[in-house]
């Protein structure tokens, strides 16, 4: 399944049930096709859809696990699970782009906040100053080691992560194999390519 957001019409996310396929697909018009993809195996999504505001998607499929994205991100911004959560076929936001709903093999319609520290009752003002405070330093110095870690960790089941884990072994593996056998052959045989270039199958004009 393939969308394109009217705010944002050069990202289009796909979703397929395949482990292979990326996760998300962003062509950018006036360049080549650019895939965004995490760095964790891309979870076998079966439904996308983009928020009312054209900046998000959310992702949900045979991973058991609902993803919060940005258009462009290399990661999810957000990621649900629930221990009696099922693979999830149907996935939606709110209008107001503040809840996410999702239906799963288990036959529950849940909803999410698509911000998980947010309240869901309306703040006071000096509550409201505090939290854009928050927010300002976080954005300020979110690219120091500490922040960075606290603000980009995320809680995946176990399964996930040993998936993660085998598809880094594979990867680095390959990765060695590439260079041995650049080392092993003649300058220019095994030209550098890079792994975005190497996702794109077919390049349609």
């Amino acid at each position: 399944m393939v969308r394109s957001t009217f705010h944002q019409p050069q990202f289009a996310p796909s979703a397929g049930p395949s482990m292979e396929h990326p996760s998300w697909v962003a062509h950018r018009m006036p360049s080549p096709p650019r895939h965004v993809t995490e760095g964790a195996p891309p979870p076998p999504a079966l439904h996308a859809a983009d928020s009312p505001t054209g900046r998000q998607f959310v992702s949900g499929g045979y991973d058991k696990t609902l993803r919060i994205w940005s258009c462009g991100a290399d990661k999810s911004e957000q990621v649900y699970h629930t221990k009696r959560m099922q693979r999830l076929f149907s996935v939606c936001w709110s209008m107001d782009a503040a809840y996410v709903l999702s239906g799963s093999d288990d036959t529950n319609v849940r909803i999410w906040r698509a911000v998980a520290n947010e309240r869901g009752v309306p703040q006071g003002s000096r509550e409201q100053l505090k939290r854009e405070y928050s927010d300002a330093l976080v954005e300020k110095h979110k690219y120091l080691p500490e922040v960075k870690r606290i603000k980009k960790h995320t809680h995946v089941p176990k399964a996930i992560m040993k998936a993660a884990e085998l598809k880094d072994t594979v990867t680095k593996s390959a990765l060695k194999r590439e260079k041995n056998r650049r080392a092993h052959s003649k300058a220019g045989a095994v030209p550098k390519v890079s792994a975005k270039k190497k996702k794109v199958w077919q390049v349609h004009e």
